[in-house]
């Protein structure tokens, strides 16, 4: 099991995260326990992984994946974007669905193409719009019970 920490915060801000950090190390080696990690799976919170590279020097931060789909979608309505990229955008959100039903149908070609989706975003910009094309004509493809999207 990994050691996980919740805290509640007066703000996001560096300062506010290195205090926090500094206080559960000093704990820590109170303890006798040197907090030496490796590497951090967080949101996506600027004061977050400044304060971890800041307290934490070489440590590898991880971005979370729902995290970065629910960050698209904040900057999607903050800057009230084009309807065409609010759907291309929201596909993250549709995948928890997608997920569901591959799992009631516990179809392996469908998981592939989720996994694929997935990916998207660690892509190369400029090809992201025919790999999501390429995807979903295979999901359109698909058998009838399991998903329509033509």
């Amino acid at each position: 099991m990994k050691p996980m920490v919740f805290a509640a915060m007066p703000n996001k801000s560096r300062q506010s995260y290195e205090q926090l950090l500094r206080s559960l190390v000093s704990y820590a080696e109170s303890l006798d326990v040197k907090l030496e990690p490796k590497s951090i799976l967080i949101d996506f919170e600027q004061g977050a992984v400044q304060a971890f590279q800041t307290v934490f020097p070489g440590i590898q931060v991880k971005l979370c994946h729902f995290h970065f789909g629910q960050n698209i979608w904040k900057r999607i309505k903050k800057y009230d974007m084009s309807l065409e990229g609010c759907i291309f955008l929201s596909v993250l959100h549709f995948l928890y669905f997608l997920i569901y039903l591959v799992k009631l149908f516990k179809d392996e070609q469908a998981r592939q193409q989720l996994a694929d989706l997935l990916c998207l975003p660690l892509m190369p910009p400029e090809e992201v719009i025919d790999l999501f094309c390429v995807i979903v004509e295979g999901f359109s493809n698909m058998d009838d019970k399991l998903l329509k999207l033509k």
